[in-house]
């Protein structure tokens, strides 16, 4: 289950810190989940380079985040 601060998921109000659980599609900015390669809206995919990079960039932001 995905948490963000301040928001409601799944029925429960939270305050626990699970980090972005979406991103936007660049071709079609409709919001995807943020461990896909590909938008399911538009069939966008992410090259492997782009696809690992933003991986690292959510896990790197995710461990910041956990920290504080």
């Amino acid at each position: 289950m995905t948490k963000i601060v301040g928001r409601i998921v799944d029925g429960v109000a939270t305050t626990e810190v699970d980090l972005i659980p979406e991103k936007e599609c660049p071709r079609c900015r409709k919001p995807i989940k943020k461990r896909v390669q590909f938008c399911e809206f538009c069939d966008y995919c992410y090259t492997e380079d782009e696809f690992a990079a933003e991986q690292e960039a959510f896990a790197k932001l995710e461990a910041q985040m956990k920290r504080q």
